[in-house]
């Protein structure tokens, strides 16, 4: 574990790193001219007396938004637990109660990688002093807590990021190194252990493509499914064969996706109407369609 020291104030300098992370693992990114916002929704409906607060909002390649909070439901007048809900497409999830212990758990972070593993990091008390917690939904059901610090100074404020080979980079501040600046950003990286992959019998096969619907305005949905773990492509091209939109890029694992694509281009404006093709690559295969934008 490496610590990465600074001068300025905790807070400020963990938004940073987190930050700097966000940035490293982010996917190719598209420039948008402009964004329609959709109005409030309310996502938590507490009894009176009770507060959720300092939440955190990550998304996945099948377009799932995951949100945790903190959240006082279980007892107003002190045990402050985190929560989790999820929008699968259609609609949110029922929240759910990620911890359960006596002590005080804070400032949750999460986020989620390409094989559909979702990722929460948080503080906690129960040990009597602050150390960073983290849990993992694995498509079936969340992992117990595990401890990822251990000192007797306090690990606090933690930040969390999933880059597309499924490493996660987590970063906290920590006081066990000084006594005068008190405070210092920390780092440590975890990497998955691959086993092997296991294709499920519902996605053995070969590589599929599909589009839905088409013709379409001004949004479709491109669904396919890979057999193997590999480097994935979704492009989109125009009848010249020039690159118009890449609305999908990373190392993908093995499984059912759906990609929905607003018929923007790669500077983000919106394309002509016409015909358009879809062509997908993964593990050295191609699969390409035809796709009519019509307005």
């Amino acid at each position: 574990m490496a610590a990465l020291r600074g001068t300025g104030p905790a807070a400020g300098l963990a938004l940073a790193s987190f930050l700097a992370l966000a940035l490293l693992s982010a996917f190719p990114q598209l420039v948008w001219a402009d964004w329609t916002w959709t109005p409030d929704e309310r996502l938590t409906n507490n009894p009176i007396g009770a507060t959720a607060f300092t939440s955190s909002v990550a998304t996945d390649h099948s377009g799932n938004i995951h949100v945790v909070w903190v959240d006082n439901r279980d007892d107003i007048y002190g045990d402050l637990e985190i929560y989790y809900k999820r929008w699968d497409g259609n609609t949110w999830t029922p929240d759910e109660r990620l911890t359960n212990n006596a002590a005080s758990s804070l400032y949750p972070s999460v986020a989620a990688d390409p094989s559909r593993n979702v990722h929460v990091m948080w503080e906690d008390q129960r040990d009597g002093n602050w150390e960073i917690y983290y849990k993992r939904w694995n498509g079936a059901a969340w992992t117990p807590d595990t401890r990822l610090t251990d000192n007797a100074a306090s690990s606090r404020y933690p930040f969390v990021a999933a880059d597309p080979s499924g490493n996660i980079h987590v970063v906290w501040s920590d006081d066990r190194a000084s006594v005068v600046n008190r405070y210092n950003i920390y780092y440590k990286r975890g990497t998955p252990d691959y086993v092997g992959l296991e294709v499920p019998p519902a996605i053995a096969g070969p590589l599929r493509l599909s589009l839905r619907p088409n013709p379409f305005n001004p949004m479709t949905t491109i669904a396919f499914v890979l057999p193997t773990r590999a480097r994935t492509t979704l492009a989109i091209y125009d009848p010249a064969g020039r690159l118009v939109a890449q609305p999908f890029d990373q190392l993908a694992a093995a499984g059912e996706y759906e990609v929905l694509w607003d018929g923007r281009g790669l500077d983000g404006a919106h394309l002509s109407s016409g015909v358009y093709f879809y062509r997908l690559e993964s593990g050295g295969k191609k699969l390409t369609g035809r796709m009519v934008m019509v307005k």
